[in-house]
Order: structure tokens, then sequence, then C-alpha cells
């Protein structure tokens, strides 16, 4: 993405006049905030219950929850690198402004116990509670619209990141991770959690070292703040400040981390507490005329902000349309992600190595069937899987080194089954608990000791068959139907589970090649 913004250049100055005035009439209390020139927060967040409150027992909560174990367990020094190096190219497509805030209109974020609204809605609330507070500060409006922009990276077209790698609170990686951080305990999974280099309270950094020079757990705030910077936006650093940081909240509400700020960043951090008073406590049930307000944004855009480039990706088969906020939120929008459930189904023979070619897929389950074979390496070609499941078959051979590559895999399974030879060591296997691999003969680092030498990945094609060899559903029972729905994008397929049904899977996977 490509942004030029022109600041006004009294900002700065007019910028110490207008912290020290507003800060001085913010009153603060449990469940009330109350800002002068006519913003005033509600009592409780759109759920009834008082702002971040992470232990209100709910069904929201506990899918928060499961949220942030996924994330404390995936955000590691490693993951940080590959995405920032990944996504520091800016190559994956160029849209207007407004386009990617419509984009968010598809998006719920599964983090956040206080909305449950698109996201487009929070764009809007935090930019016009800013706006009653601050009519004349053009820059912190638009802050406020842009700052969760990052959130783009859930759309296929910005490579369509699992949630746990683009939404929820940051945090430094490289050093301790704070106790002050939600939900603290599942750190202890994180594969940095042990190490020597990391687990300190300066870790790789030093004091004073500035917040710049520091890795922070990968997400939105990251990449807008990377769009930004590589651009070389003339956006004023504390604008840049509040983007990457507005979700750093083990910093700015507990104060944790402060020892590696420098005098900048103390600087910044004025605007970043009065900004974040309007994007924490805009969260409500008080909805924003999307449409209402939608030619001042337009107009402060291409006041402030020259428009993005409009390119649009060629492979962008649904158009950037503005969806009723209401009818986004009932069709549930990438709240499932795409999956293939194919256990408790007598399923045999081995599994096609063209399931490769699912690149999008997030969830596979072949869990109890009686499928054999060797698991074929092409597997790690579905890049943004999360969960794997190929437990209770009849497996042999060893697990592929390859698997390792699957950077998003948080849940995985091959137990019981006739494996051998070492568990691959490294990436998410680090993460993986002991009942992954019990039911085998397996070895490795948390498993019985190897022998000097075991099977080794013997890579796509060495043992895997070429020939038509099928899934075949059992017929113990008889005869049986049932529907495998496999989702992808704008696209459902529904197969009877039968002979045919196996082959045309197939063939549709291979013309995917």
């Amino acid at each position: 993405m490509t942004i030029l913004i022109d600041r006004h250049s009294d900002q700065n100055d007019a910028g110490d006049e207008i912290v020290e005035k507003n800060q001085g009439n913010v009153k603060e209390e449990e469940t009330e905030l109350v800002l002068d020139a006519g913003f005033e927060a509600p009592h409780t967040n759109s759920f009834g219950h008082t702002f971040r409150d992470y232990d209100a027992e709910s069904e929201r909560n506990r899918g928060v929850e499961e949220f942030y174990r996924v994330n404390h367990i995936g955000q590691t020094v490693d993951f940080v690198r590959k995405m920032r190096e990944e996504y520091g190219k800016l190559n994956r497509t160029e849209m207007s402004i407004w386009e990617c805030c419509e984009l968010l209109n598809e998006f719920i974020d599964e983090s956040d116990p206080d909305l449950d609204e698109p996201q487009i809605e929070h764009l809007l609330q935090t930019a016009e509670a800013i706006r009653k507070d601050y009519p004349d500060e053009d820059w912190l409006h638009l802050t406020g619209l842009i700052h969760d922009l990052g959130k783009v990276l859930l759309h296929p077209s910005f490579g369509e990141l699992p949630q746990w790698a683009v939404v929820g609170d940051t945090f430094p990686v490289g050093c301790a991770f704070d106790e002050s951080i939600v939900h603290h305990k599942y750190f202890k999974e994180n594969p940095d959690y042990g190490n020597l280099s990391y687990n300190t309270k300066y870790g790789i950094y030093t004091e004073d070292c500035g917040l710049d020079n520091v890795l922070m757990s990968w997400g939105h705030d990251d990449y807008m703040y990377l769009v930004a910077k590589e651009n070389q936006t003339t956006l004023p650093p504390a604008s840049l400040f509040i983007i990457r940081y507005h979700s750093f909240y083990a910093l700015h509400k507990s104060e944790a981390y402060k020892h590696l700020m420098n005098n900048e960043d103390r600087e910044n951090m004025k605007w970043l507490k009065v900004f974040n008073k309007y994007d924490l406590y805009s969260k409500s049930k008080v909805r924003i005329n999307v449409e209402e307000v939608k030619p001042y944004y337009l107009s402060l855009i291409n006041k402030v902000l020259e428009i993005l480039k409009a390119k649009k990706p060629q492979n962008l088969k649904k158009p950037l349309t503005l969806y009723p906020t209401r009818e986004a939120h009932s069709r549930g929008q990438h709240r499932f992600p795409p999956t293939i459930e194919l256990s408790q189904n007598n399923l045999s023979g081995p599994i096609w190595k063209e399931f490769g070619n699912l690149k999008k897929l997030h969830v596979f389950n072949l869990n109890a069937n009686r499928l054999s074979g060797s698991i074929p390496s092409s597997l790690s070609e579905m890049t943004n899987l999360e969960a794997l499941d190929l437990s209770n078959n009849r497996f042999s051979g060893s697990i592929p080194e390859s698997l390792k590559k699957l950077t998003f895999l948080s849940k995985f399974s091959v137990a019981n089954n006739s494996l051998s030879g070492r568990v691959p060591s490294g990436g998410q296997f680090e993460t993986f608990p002991n009942s992954s691999f019990e039911g085998n003969h397996l070895c490795g680092d948390y498993l019985p000791q190897c022998q000097l030498h075991t099977p080794d990945d013997k890579g796509p094609g060495s043992s895997e068959s070429d020939t038509a060899l099928d899934f075949s559903y059992g017929v113990a029972l008889g005869f049986g139907l049932s529907l495998v729905v496999v989702a992808f994008r704008q696209q459902l397929l529904i197969f009877m589970a039968s002979r045919f049904m196996f082959h045309s899977i197939r063939q549709c996977l291979v013309k995917n090649q």
C-alpha cells in the first residue's frame, strides 16, 4: 500500500497545548468516562459488562480466551520476523482508504470482549468521539479512522491470516512476557518461554533502547505501522505511535515495559493515553450511521491523505461493497474457517497428495477412519492450516519434516496410528502435547529417545502412489450416505460420499494445481 499524507506544519506546536488542556478535563471512574466538549462514554460495553472484563462469564469471553491461548502460543520471535519480512514487501494489493474500511465491514474481532459489531463501525465510533472533543485536529480524526485498517490482513487479498495473527492485545517478543498481559498463563506453551535469551526482563534489548527497536507481536497494528513508515508518510510521529501501540495495553494500562522506552516514546505516550480513552470507551451499542458520516471522512481523506492507489487484485471476485452491518453480522462472515470434516466415515486408502493444493484450508479432520499409507509431505503446502487431525487411522512411515512449514498450525494429532521415527522438532511442533503422538512408535525430544538411525522424511512422491488409489467408503454397516461440504471463498461444492464422489473431488484437486 502507498500512503501520502499532508500534515499541517503547526500541528506539533498545537499538540502539547491540546493534550494539556484536555487531560485536565478528563474524569475517569470505574465504569464511566466523561470527556469535555461532547463525548460521553457509556457505563458499560455492548454486552452490559465493564470494559475489558475478561473474567465475565459469557460465551463471548470463552471464545476470547481460546483466541488468546492460540495467540500466545504462536507469537514467537521467529514468527514475528518472518511476518515482518514477508509483509514488509508491501506487495499484496493497493486500495483506497475507504475501500479498506469497507473490507472491514466483513469481520468481527474475535479477541474483543467489548464489541461484536463489524469493524468499520468501531473505526467510526472512535473517530466520531475524537471529533467531538477535538474538532480542529484533522490528523487525530484520521488516526481514529485508520488505526485498525491493518485488519485487512484477514481478507484473501492480503493473505487471509488467521485472527490470532491479526487482532488482539500486542506485546513485545524477545523478552519476558509480563504478567499483566491478558491470559498470561498460556505463554507457558510458547516455544520462546524457556529460551534463556528471551525470558529475562530485557531479553535481546537494552534499557531505554526505544520501542521502535522492539519486536512487537505480529498483527494489524504492526502491519499498518509498516505501511505508513515504509511509504515515508508525513503523519506526525504521535499518529504513527498511536497506530503501532494502541493495543499495547500492558504498557499504557499497567506501565509494563517502560524500561524499554526512550524520551521520544514518553512524549508520544501523552497522545496515546488521550487516544485510547476514545478507542476503548467508544465501544457501545450506540450505532454510527455510516452513510451519514461518510461524506465528512471522504473529504478528510482527500484533504489530509492522497488516496491509496486503487489497483485491485485481478482474482478478487467479490465486489468491494458496503454491506448493511446486521447482514454482515448475521452471515457470520469469516467466523467459520474453511473446513474439511471427514471424521468417523470408515474411509480407507491413502491421503491424496493433491489435498496440498487447498492452500486456503484452515481445518482438516480425518480422525477415526481406516486410512493407511504414508502422510504426504504435500500437506505442508496447505499454508493456512490451523488444525490437522489424522488420529485413529492406520498411517505408517514417519511424520514429514516439511510439516514444520505450517506456521499457523495450532492443533495437531497423529495419535493411534502405526507411525515410527523421529517427531520433527522446531516450529509449531514445539507446542504440541505428547498426547498428539501417543499410540505410535515415535521418538523425539519429549518422547522416548531415538536410536541413531530413524526413518527420514522421504519427500513427496517417494512412497505416495501416483496411481488412482481411492478413499473408499466402508460397507460394514451395509450402506450409507454422508455429505461433505467444502467451502472456499464463494464456492460451495456438495458431494455425495461414494466412490464417484471421491473421484470427483480428486479431479477438482488436480485441476487446482
